[in-house]
């Protein structure tokens, strides 16, 4: 049973940052936990990068198209098995 369910939403390619979140959410000591990656309009750029890490833990959901902001994380809350759902940002946000 996974206990946690790490959400991070992301658009455009932001890989340059969202490496670094992945790297640390992979680094936790428990192994309760899956990390979905929900990118809107699918680049081959992000998902490159998530397969890349190689984890059992680790799955990308795109989708064909591209989504409001709050589309895009109900599309991935919705992808989610864990009891608790946890959304991180997967870079700095502009004010």
């Amino acid at each position: 049973m996974v206990r946690f369910s790490i959400i991070i939403p992301t658009y455009k390619d932001h890989g340059s940052t969202l490496k670094y979140t992945l790297k640390t959410c992979l680094e936790q000591d428990f192994d309760s936990y899956e990390v979905i990656v929900c990118h809107d309009e699918s680049s081959p750029g992000i998902k490159s990068l998530v397969d890349s890490f190689s984890s059992p833990k680790l799955r990308f959901v795109g989708s064909n198209k591209r989504l409001a902001m709050s589309d895009n994380w109900e599309l991935a809350v919705s992808e989610a098995v864990g009891e608790y759902v946890i959304l991180v940002g997967d870079r700095k946000s502009v004010v």
